[in-house]
């Protein structure tokens, strides 16, 4: 059932994209029913994975590739139809290659750890973002909320959507930050620059492994010199 959730987010993806690529009919309101349906399936399929004792390596992995793949498309989606700048894309899309590429160093021939509570946390930020977006967009448009009585009080509560946007912005480069403090050992003993999980912890066990491995080593360098 997790691995089933997690798939059917990646099928959703192509519905949120060509909803506003190809302008259907309503496509805004499309594209950000898909996207709230995506972001519950994220948040479900990892409680009834762990609920169920059924959490393996393979499936956080795809979850994390999931989660990735649906806010990066979305963004750049959005990006190329003018409702968000391109710098935040950019900023979204720069912080994944640099976490990739140290999670491919970092845990080469070994599995990864999932994500951490401020993964989690801008994956949510991501995802209400994105469909707030897409929902400003249809009411500007006349769309689908065009008909929706409350006029005021609705394009109010979207016109939060930018706002939500730099949310997410700040939170994918906090998390960023962290993951680079926790697995490149920027910090003395290994510590993060924020609080975190079990997963982070597990990193950081691994730089504070090798941090005594080097001074063991310088140790033994020592004393052989003697």
């Amino acid at each position: 059932m997790p691995t089933f959730l997690t798939i059917s987010r990646l099928c959703l993806l192509p519905v949120a994209a060509l909803a506003v690529l190809l302008r259907w009919g309503d496509g805004m309101a499309v594209a950000a029913a898909a996207t709230a349906v995506a972001g519950v399936t994220d948040a479900l399929d990892g409680y009834l994975a762990r609920r169920s004792g059924k959490t393996t390596a393979a499936g956080a992995q795809l979850d994390l590739a999931a989660d990735k793949l649906f806010v990066t498309t979305m963004l750049l989606v959005l990006a190329a139809k003018g409702a968000i700048p391109w710098w935040v894309m950019g900023t979204v899309v720069a912080r994944e290659a640099a976490v990739s590429a140290i999670r491919l160093v970092h845990f080469r021939g070994r599995v990864a750890p999932g994500s951490d509570i401020w993964g989690k946390m801008k994956m949510a930020a991501s995802i209400v973002a994105i469909a707030g977006v897409l929902l400003q967009q249809d009411l500007e448009q006349g769309g689908l909320l065009a008909s929706v009585p409350g006029q005021a009080q609705l394009s109010a509560l979207l016109g939060l959507a930018p706002w939500t946007m730099l949310l997410a912005v700040a939170l994918t480069l906090a998390s960023g930050l962290n993951y680079l403090v926790s697995y490149l050992g920027l910090l003395p003993g290994g510590r993060t620059l924020l609080p975190h999980g079990g997963a982070w912890q597990a990193g950081s066990e691994c730089v504070r492994k090798a941090a005594y491995s080097r001074r063991t080593a310088a140790d033994r360098g020592i004393a052989g010199s003697r």
